[in-house]
């Protein structure tokens, strides 16, 4: 388990039921009406255009286009986060991340802070499908990144990124990865 999963397992302590098993252990779940305090929406919901990816692997079945993330039920103080988990996610890792970040109980509080986590720990507990762009960046970001990160660290970033948020990553590995691979990932999703 990783750092950020430890920590979103503290945050999702106390929130609704559906968001913990989205949060917590990578179940399946819909944000619903979202979290305490949320009165305002966002609304927009983006278009697939893409084809289901099934893969059989040890973990079982991987089908992370499958879904339909929508930033209903979040709070207008985190419509920038859910924005990016749509923008930068598959589907299926976005609608983790969304349900996580739509049961914040303080989405006002330092300005959604809690989501970034939401991001982060839906990448690495999305079980999003691994592909060759992946593996081409993880190659790179092992020879270029400091601090190094092995495989399984790299894929957990990776692999739940759209085809072109991962693009955007390893321009940044191949510009030398300054602060290393999770600076380039938070870059790219805008979650500094």
């Amino acid at each position: 388990m990783s750092n950020g999963l430890r920590l979103l397992s503290v945050v999702c302590v106390g929130l609704v039921s559906v968001a913990i098993a989205a949060c917590g252990d990578g179940g399946s779940g819909t944000g619903g009406a979202g979290g305490a305090g949320a009165s305002s929406t966002g609304g927009s919901t983006p278009g697939s255009g893409g084809t289901s990816v099934t893969s059989s692997g040890a973990g079982g079945s991987c089908e992370d286009e499958m879904g339909s993330p929508s930033c209903d039920g979040v709070n207008l103080n985190c419509d920038s986060y859910c924005q990016s988990a749509l923008t930068n996610l598959k589907p299926h890792v976005a609608e983790l991340a969304i349900a996580c970040i739509a049961a914040d109980p303080n989405p006002g509080a330092s300005f959604c802070s809690g989501a970034k986590v939401c991001i982060i720990d839906a990448l690495a507990d999305g079980d999003a499908c691994a592909g060759d762009a992946a593996d081409q960046a993880c190659a790179s970001a092992k020879m270029s990144c400091s601090p190094v990160i092995d495989d399984a660290g790299c894929h957990d970033f990776l692999d739940g990124l759209t085809a072109g948020a991962l693009s955007t990553v390893a321009g940044c590995v191949d510009a030398g990865c300054m602060g290393g691979l999770e600076t380039c990932v938070r870059a790219t999703l805008g979650i500094q």
